[in-house]
Formats: structure tokens, C-alpha cells, sequence
């Protein structure tokens, strides 16, 4: 019988043994089988089938040969041959033999060979089981006798990162096999936009992003896998968004990055929530046993969006994304749908992530002694587009208010009178504090937000990005003065430490906090403040004026009486 080598997928076919030869090093019993697999970081197991069985002789030119071939006892022999005689070329085989004199008139690693190895996989019974090194790169199988033989890849690491690959024999003697299986191993990045051209993108593993921001994702050098053989294949892409990230919507999916994306229908789009308000996103191909078999080898690109939401976490945690794909790793399996299920054992790639990273304002109003105040009135403003105010409150119209609007956009508590009036926005309005949680969602690319500190003396601007800003108190509490100068400060991002940072000394009193949130301490001091601050006017500095004028008087009548 012919000698040739093969190149087949691991996963499935790995390859066609010869054994041949018995040499002084091994004894008469001993055929060993050795695979090589450099690149294995967990545990394998492959079996080797025995397909056909004969004598050890040799030829005219002293090679070892196979005769008196007969059926193995690694398949079912019957079965087998009956559905090769369904293919043209066996159709007269009668028994092994004649399958056996069949192949050897086909030239290595030729289609018709692969063809044959995918037939036989299908018909498998008993093998031999290797045996692992210690470091999961070298494995050993003996399988005691001489013959033709099959090698399968029957058992993984169910956190496999490798799907089908391939591997050349060449059988002289010891059979030989270095695996050449390519790892399943994606990567992640986002795509940032360069400059003026928007068709063009810088690859990032980490960004900064306002609430309400589209994050645009990007999964590529994953290659196609080799389905050859298998009973079903699956091929899947699951992502983990964080809960502050919200799918938005599929780009594109290409089997191969150099070329056309495939139609919706080729494919299927779940989401699902967790019970840790993450979601769960599954991109799975249809039909994968034939429609990934014309881009094997190629390189997969999936692009799709999420946006940013109030959920994110705030600050140097970051928001963490990570993508995975899954596939189906033993090709005996036989499972219905496009998708695994719960219990369903498959291969799963490493990792590969990404983070988006949010801030926030933290401005805690106080009075000299450290007492939160409520009431006060800030303005933020700078480059975010979108805010979200999670703590602090904001005035209401409401027919039993207590609060009246002044033109400079302040409120009081004193009643316009005749004298007063041509100080408010509107004298019959009236307003009242209410607490609240808003979203700002300007759609501009400054923001210019107000609110008002509520009964903790707190307002959170939260879902910024880093940039200049300025927070400005535009009105104190009742019976205070506000503060004149504005707090101004800018934020950066250090992506050498992934950390939040300024950039710049900015005013007192603005803080980097440890977990990466700024936080501005306002302290009010209190005395007599005009009606544009809330206060009650300068009606009292007249009455006090007036008293004092009456008592000096009166004092002076008095003295000059007693004088006389």
C-alpha cells in the first residue's frame, strides 16, 4: 500500500497513520504515535482509530508495507464501505482491500483523501487514547499493532481556545504529527473616529464618553474554522455589555474583513439581561456547518454599537466589556439549532475586553461649621454633551410655593412690594423646591446645566467625559452669601494609569478623589444678602437705621433736659 502524508483538522480528522516498520528501538508489540502541539495550554486527548488491519511485510524495496488488508477494529467496518460505494469511486469495492488498493492511487493531502477521512469519522468504534505530557504540548498514543489508522481530537479543556486546525504526517517508521492549529483568540477594540474623515478609525482598547455617547465596537482576528467532518457546527460571538452600556445595534458581520457583509438573515441577534444588569449579547451565524465552509481561514469582522447610560459606573472603575466566541469542539456532536444551550459543552475563546470610562461632579454645600445647606443654586458648564444630575433638587411652578423668580434668575422667599417689584421675573408666579433626578441630554457639545443643592447639600453631576469646566454658584441659600468666584478646573484621562487626573492646578477647593470622581466643597457664610440672593431686602437695614436714628435722638433730648 501507498505511503502519503495528510494535512486534516484536528478537531476532527487530525490524520491518516500508517504504521510502518518495527526498528530495533521498539519491540515487536510497540507502535508509537506521537503528536506534537506547541501551542496547547490545556489538555487534549486524541484517539487513533484503526481502519485497516493486515500483516507487516515488505516490498521489493524494502519498505514496510500493509498486506492481507482487512477492516480495523477502530470502525464499523460494514457501514462504512456501504456508504463509500455510494461515491463513484469505491462503488465496486467488495472489502477492505479494494478500498484500501483506491487509495493509493490518490495523491496526498488530495480532496478525495480528505474525503474519504471525513466518511470514516462518521463510522468510528473503538481507539486508543493518548497520553499527555505534563505540559500539554507532546502526546503519546500506542496503539499496540500495526495498521491504518485515523487520528481524532475526542476530548478538550471545555475552556478550549482552539477550534479545528491541521496538522502534516509524514509516517517513516514512528508516525510523527505536529499540530498546526490555529488559536481562537479575538480581539476587541473600539473605534475612534481620526479627525475630519470620518470613514476613518484609530483601534483603542480603552475611551472617555458622556452619558448618552455611542461607543462604536469593533471583534476581529478571529479566523474561520475548518467544519470538515463535524455532524453540526456552531460558531458564536457573545458579548457582555456592563449596565451602563446599552446595545444599540449591528454594523456589520463579515466572515471575511476583506469582504462584504453578510445579509441580516445569515445571522441571528439575541440580547439578554443578567441578574447584574449586565446584558448579554449573542451574534450567532446560521447554519455554520456549510455557510462558514467558502471563508475558512479568513479573518471574522463584527461591528456594533452601545451607548452610554446613567447606569455606568463613575469614575477609575471604568466600564468593562468583554467579548467571547464559542464553538462546537467535538465533531461527534449532533445538536439542533444555530445557538448552544445552557448544558450544551462547547469550546470557549479567551477573553478579550475593553472599558469605557465615565465621570463626576461631586459639590457638597456647607455653612461655616460644616452643616449641610440646602438651597443653594450652581451652574455647570463646559465640553460635556450630556449630564445626569443623580442628587439635587430644582424649582418647580406651583400655586402653593414659597419662592418668586428674580430677573437675574435667582430666587427669593420675600414678596415683591411696590418698591421691589421691578425685580422679578414675574410677581404672581410662585415656585417650589422639588427633588429630582434628571438627565440633561442637550445634544450640544457644552453643557450649561443648573440645580439646586438639596438637604444633604448635594449636587452630583454625573456621565462626564474629560474637559474644561466651570461651576459657578449663581444663588445662596436664604440668609447666606453666595460665593463670587467660579470654581474652574480641567479633566484628563491618563492612559498610562487609567486613571482620572487634571490637568493643570485647578481653583481651591476642586479634588481628585482616589476612585476618580472630582468633588468641590462650597462653603457659605451667612449674613444679610439682598432680594437677588433670596434674602428678605434691605427693609431691615432701613428699620434697624431707623432705630438707632430715634434712640439718638432721644438720647440727646434726654442729656440736654437733665443739662438744664
Amino acid at each position: 500500500m501507498k505511503k502519503f502524508s495528510k494535512i486534516l483538522s484536528v478537531a476532527l480528522l487530525v490524520a491518516l497513520v500508517l504504521s510502518l516498520g518495527i526498528t530495533n528501538a521498539f519491540a515487536a508489540d510497540s507502535y508509537p504515535i506521537t503528536i506534537n502541539n506547541a501551542n496547547a495550554t490545556a489538555k487534549h486527548t486524541y484517539t487513533a482509530y484503526q481502519v485497516f488491519a493486515g500483516t507487516l511485510d515488505k516490498n521489493a524495496n524494502g519498505e514496510d508495507i500493509l498486506t492481507n488488508i482487512v477492516w480495523g477494529d477502530g470502525v464499523n467496518g460494514g457501514a462504512l464501505l456501504t456508504e463509500l460505494k455510494t461515491i463513484n469511486a469505491y462503488k465496486d469495492c467488495a472489502d477492505a482491500a479494494a478500498v484500501a488498493k483506491v487509495l493509493e492511487g490518490f495523491s496526498d493531502n488530495s480532496a478525495e483523501l480528505e474525503a474519504f477521512a471525513e466518511i470514516v469519522g462518521k463510522h468510528l468504534a473503538t481507539g486508543t487514547e493518548s497520553t499527555a505530557s505534563a505540559d500539554f504540548k507532546t502526546y503519546t498514543i500506542d496503539p499496540g499493532k500495526p495498521g491504518y489508522y485515523i487520528i481524532k481530537e475526542t476530548g478538550v479543556n471545555p475552556e478550549s481556545t482552539r477550534s479545528s486546525s491541521g496538522f502534516m504526517i509524514d509516517v517513516v517508521g514512528p508516525a510523527t504529527a505536529n499540530v498546526k492549529d490555529n488559536p481562537m483568540t479575538p480581539d476587541k477594540n473600539i473605534l475612534i473616529a481620526n479627525g475630519a474623515d470620518p470613514s476613518q478609525f484609530t483601534k483603542v482598547k480603552e475611551n472617555t464618553a458622556n452619558v448618552g455617547d455611542t461607543v462604536n465596537f469593533v471583534v476581529d482576528q478571529i479566523k474561520v474554522p475548518s467544519t470538515d467532518g463535524y455532524k453540526t457546527f456552531k460558531f458564536v460571538m457573545r458579548d457582555t455589555l456592563p449596565k451602563g452600556l446599552t446595545f444599540g445595534a449591528i454594523v456589520s458581520v463579515k466572515l471575511d474583513k476583506n469582504g462584504a457583509a453578510l445579509d441580516a438573515s445569515a445571522y441571528t441577534v439575541t440580547t439578554k439581561t443578567n441578574t447584574d444588569g449586565s446584558t448579554e449579547l449573542r451574534i450567532a451565524i446560521k447554519n455554520a456547518l456549510t455557510a462558514l465552509k467558502p471563508y475558512e481561514g479568513k479573518e471574522v469582522e463584527i461591528q456594533y454599537t452601545a451607548t452610554v447610560n446613567k447606569e455606568a459606573n463613575f469614575g477609575n472603575t471604568g466600564n468593562k466589556n468583554e467579548v467571547v466566541f464559542e464553538f462546537t469542539n467535538n465533531p461527534s456532536d449532533e445538536h439542533e439549532g444555530d445557538d448552544f444551550g445552557p448544558d450544551e459543552p462547547h469550546g470557549i475563546s479567551p477573553k478579550s475586553e475593553t472599558i469605557t470610562y465615565v465621570t463626576k461632579i461631586v459639590v457638597m454645600k456647607v455653612d461655616d461649621k460644616n452643616a449641610a445647606l440646602a438651597g443653594a443654586v450652581f451652574k455647570l458648564s463646559g465640553e460635556a454633551k450630556n449630564v445626569v444630575v443623580t442628587t439635587g433638587q430644582h424649582f418647580v411652578e406651583a400655586t402653593d410655593g414659597t419662592y418668586y423668580l428674580l430677573k437675574d434668575g435667582t430666587y427669593t422667599t420675600t414678596a415683591p412690594t411696590n418698591g421691589t417689584a421691578d425685580k422679578y421675573a414675574d410677581t404672581t408666579k410662585k415656585y417650589k423646591l422639588e427633588n429630582y433626578q434628571r438627565t440633561e441630554l442637550q445634544g450640544k457639545n457644552n453643557v450649561d446645566i443648573e440645580a439646586v443643592s438639596g438637604t444633604d447639600g448635594k449636587i452630583i453631576y454625573e456621565g462626564l467625559k474629560p474637559g474644561t469646566y466651570t461651576l459657578t454658584e449663581t444663588g445662596a441659600p436664604v440668609g447666606f452669601n453666595k460665593i463670587e468666584n467660579p470654581f474652574s478646573f480641567t479633566i484628563k484621562f491618563d492612559s498610562n494609569t487609567k486613571k482620572f487626573a487634571f490637568d493643570g492646578t485647578p481653583t481651591d477647593g476642586v479634588v481628585m478623589k482616589d476612585d476618580g470622581t472630582v468633588e468641590i466643597n462650597v462653603v457659605n457664610h451667612s449674613g444679610a444678602v439682598l432680594p437677588s440672593t433670596g434674602g428678605i431686602g434691605t427693609t431691615i437695614f432701613y428699620v434697624v437705621g431707623g432705630v438707632l436714628v430715634l434712640a439718638a435722638i432721644i438720647l440727646l433730648v434726654t442729656k440736654k433736659r437733665m443739662s438744664e
